[in-house]
């Protein structure tokens, strides 16, 4: 065979498996005519055989395959299978955020002033002095010069101490605590 009819075969068989492996791949047979007419157009001097007769796979197999039939029905819906093993665990979520403040219980205690200065001090159950301040009575010549928390357990605020630049002065001090 010359070299020029070699590559034409090759082309020629090329050309059929593309057009089977299509046909494959759309899931439908290729026709009889559609191979025929494939092999019609490829010329007389192709080495292809026809279909039906032996070709190497029909020799290998022993057994001639006629073409393919139609698809069939759809089958019933089978049965649910067994539930699978549990799987692994996942990995551990993010933090969540800050969430709100919880209440808080607070106590008022208040003091009257003697001699123009009054203390209010928090209970040791509530020992944290939140913030405070004052009230005047009746006649206040004043003014007041104090108005402050003040340690007493420790450094933290505990107290409240009001003063006033009189000491004649009538009013009350309170303080708002804390446990």
């Amino acid at each position: 065979m010359s070299r020029r009819t070699i590559r034409s075969s090759r082309a020629k068989t090329v050309t059929l498996v593309s057009a089977g492996a299509l046909a494959v791949a759309l899931n439908i047979a290729p026709s009889t005519t559609a191979i025929a007419d494939a092999i019609h157009r490829s010329g007389a001097d192709s080495a292809v055989a026809p279909p039906g007769a032996s070709s190497a796979m029909d020799a290998a197999s022993d057994r001639d395959t006629g073409p393919r039939g139609e698809r069939g029905e759809r089958g019933e819906r089978g049965a649910t299978g067994a539930t699978g093993a549990t799987g692994a665990p996942g990995i551990q979520g993010a933090t969540g955020a800050t969430g709100a403040p919880g209440p808080v219980n607070t106590l008022v205690v208040s003091a009257s002033s003697i001699n123009g200065t009054a203390t209010a001090i928090c209970p040791s159950t509530f020992p944290k002095a939140l913030g405070g301040g004052y009230q005047i009575f009746g006649a206040f010549v004043g003014p007041i010069i104090t108005n402050r928390p003040v340690p007493s357990f420790g450094s933290n605020p505990s107290a409240w101490l009001v003063t006033s630049a009189t000491a004649t002065d009538t009013f009350s001090t309170f303080v708002v605590c804390s446990a």
